[in-house]
């Protein structure tokens, strides 16, 4: 039961990234960060 559990959890996640990536595409250059940007973590801890 739990590993039906867990394969179901991955599959929802591949779905998510599957709209992420879509969502991306349509922004182009008008896409922000889900999280914080490549290169600016030492901003974002200071």
């Amino acid at each position: 039961m739990l590993e039906a559990i867990e394969r179901q959890m991955a599959h929802y996640a591949y779905h998510v990234g599957q709209i992420v990536y879509i969502g991306k595409q349509l922004k182009g250059e008008n896409w922000e960060t889900l999280s914080i940007p490549k290169g600016k973590s030492d901003d974002y801890l200071q």
